[in-house]
């Protein structure tokens, strides 16, 4: 699978600019952790951030002795950023951003703000599928916080074959609640299927296409407004 996260980003400089300053933390073998530029334009820029991780693994053996073996792991992600419009573009994130962020932060002398994106993902499904002109429909939804009564709420998921939009306005009966992820199917050809996240996430076949990534970032920031 193919993950995204989108964050908003206020750069306090030009693309250039960012590129020379992430150079200054470039990762390097004497380095735990660092950033590689690959591509810089003057509207974009395209990047890598990777950790070096030293793992201790403890083996015993059948009679109670152990060994420690130890071994280097690297960890990678990849990262896009522009001014304007969202900002930064994470590529298959790992669980925590947190030392990727305050290495971008740490680079900018702290003068970037970057903070997360809460979506409506029902809106930016409609979104979507008005900028690719193709039929969307949503065949799983994951809710929570549906209040049942007062101080009583509930979790559900709801699954189908069909869309399922109808069947949650049915379950919720006009509850408030909120609607952490969806799963959508674009019909084709070619047929797409991706989850959406109310915290500006996608997860897509590897090999989607470029212009679905890019209906996928239009319909986001469209959402926003």
């Amino acid at each position: 699978m193919n993950r995204r996260k989108w964050l908003r980003a206020n750069w306090p400089f030009g693309m250039p600019v960012l590129a020379q300053r992430l150079r200054r933390q470039q990762f390097t073998r004497g380095t735990p952790n660092g950033f590689i530029i690959d591509r810089v334009r003057h509207d974009t820029m395209e990047g890598r951030f990777v950790e070096q991780q030293e793992i201790s693994q403890i083996v015993e053996s059948p009679l109670g002795e152990r060994s420690v073996y130890e071994r280097t792991e690297f960890r990678e992600f990849g990262f896009k950023s522009a001014p304007g419009g969202l900002g930064l573009e994470v590529i298959n994130p790992p669980r925590s951003l947190s030392l990727f962020l305050s290495r971008l932060a740490e680079a900018c002398d702290f003068q970037v703000a970057i903070t997360e994106i809460n979506v409506d993902v029902m809106s930016w499904c409609e979104r979507l599928a008005f900028e690719l002109d193709r039929r969307v429909d949503i065949v799983s939804c994951q809710l929570r916080n549906i209040k049942v009564a007062e101080s009583v709420y509930a979790t559900a998921v709801l699954k189908g074959s069909v869309d399922v939009r109808a069947a949650a306005n049915l379950f919720t009966r006009g509850a408030p609640y909120t609607n952490d992820k969806i799963k959508v199917q674009i019909e084709g050809p070619p047929f797409f299927s991706l989850v959406l996240t109310r915290h500006s996430a996608v997860a897509l076949d590897q090999n989607a296409p470029d212009y679905l990534l890019t209906s996928l970032r239009g319909s986001l920031l469209s959402s926003l407004t």
